[in-house]
């Protein structure tokens, strides 16, 4: 029970693959620790006041018998299943979404007639370095950078360099389907793209009104390569690389079917996909969401959103680690001078051509 001589107050955050959003480390509290030992999944803030002028009574150790109590409260807490957290916050719901896709022409890429729900993709990274182009370079760890079309966020692959959580509103005992699709610079088109990702079978539990990614769901093959450990493996999330010094359009779809697809459809996606994802092979272009549509005979997305990524230097710090297998190619061997200011477009000029995808 609580001391009655205390009001103490647990707010808690759930926390995925990039850390828990808490508060900054001068305002945590003794169950925020605890919260971390306790397998760094929950993070909790406490505010303890003291509201009895006889002060708080303290145990052997020096702990006050409200702290005893957070502690232990904290430790439970961080064994509580992730639907307990808040719901997400979506900076651009889905109306706002619609409105943007007929504002900037992105719904030339998919139908928005059965746009229902809100979605938010948000990314996180640890630290990174390395030799690009000559010289060394250091990227700090950032957390919280949320995608909204409105907003026109403007992003490099420095931005991008690790998975996104991201999180949608759901109806309860449906499943859904994720696909990250990239169609390319310039204006929104629908005849060429690249796939950078696609989950299947995302589950949302009865009762839920959202879901995240990260708790469910199957991670198609995206490539006919040979997985490079600790690189790519060939499935997930793929981390833009790219040379091009335009906007890509990188956009995420969520797809809802009544049921999940079986061991034996995603066998065959998982063969389709990579055979049809192929980069830069104009007699075989990658599949355009329209495909993947096509083929998984999917209904127009129920949530979306994009991202503007253009290129940075981490572009070569990513793809020079597996020089051996990337070195002979255009693709690598036009990053640095695409990241020169003299190949990018202005003043009335296009830029260098071979830049300008």
């Amino acid at each position: 029970m609580v001391p009655s001589m205390c009001a103490i107050v647990l707010l808690v955050a759930a926390q995925g693959l990039h850390g828990a959003r808490t508060p900054s480390k001068a305002s945590r509290g003794s169950a925020s620790q605890a919260s971390e030992e306790a397998g760094n999944k929950v993070g909790a803030y406490v505010s303890v006041q003291e509201t009895s002028e006889q002060g708080l009574t303290q145990s052997a150790d020096g702990e006050t018998a409200a702290e005893q109590f957070v502690v232990g409260a904290a430790r439970d807490v961080a064994a509580w299943p992730w639907t307990r957290a808040p719901p997400p916050v979506f900076p651009c719901d889905f109306e706002c979404v619609k409105e943007e896709a007929v504002r900037q022409g992105a719904d030339v890429l998919t139908s928005l007639e059965n746009m229902k729900f809100s979605m938010d993709v948000t990314y996180s990274a640890a630290a990174d370095a390395g030799e690009a182009c000559g010289a060394n370079y250091s990227y700090p760890a950032f957390e919280g950078v949320s995608l909204n079309p409105k907003a026109q966020l403007k992003l490099t692959t420095v931005h991008t360099r690790e998975e996104p959580r991201v999180s949608f509103e759901c109806e309860g005992g449906k499943t859904y389907h994720l696909v990250l699709n990239d169609c390319l610079g310039g204006a929104f088109q629908s005849v060429n793209a690249y796939n950078h990702w696609v989950k299947l079978n995302i589950a949302c539990p009865e009762g839920r009104t959202w879901t995240r990614a990260e708790d469910s769901g199957e991670n198609m093959v995206q490539t006919t390569n040979p997985a490079i450990p600790g690189w790519f493996d060939s499935t997930g999330y793929l981390p833009p690389a790219f040379p091009y010094n335009t906007f890509h359009h990188f956009n995420f779809y969520i797809f809802e079917t009544a049921t999940p697809f079986d061991d034996a459809r995603l066998t065959q996606f998982n063969t389709d996909l990579p055979a049809n994802n192929v980069l830069g092979d104009p007699a075989n272009p990658a599949w355009t969401i329209a495909d993947i549509m096509a083929d998984l005979e999917l209904a127009a997305p129920v949530a979306r959103t994009w991202m503007d990524v253009t290129t940075s230097y981490w572009s070569q710090v990513r793809m020079g680690r597996v020089e051996q297998f990337v070195g002979n190619m255009e693709f690598y061997q036009i990053i640095c001078p695409c990241n020169q200011a003299s190949s990018w477009p202005g003043l009335f000029q296009s830029g260098d051509a071979a830049c300008n995808l």
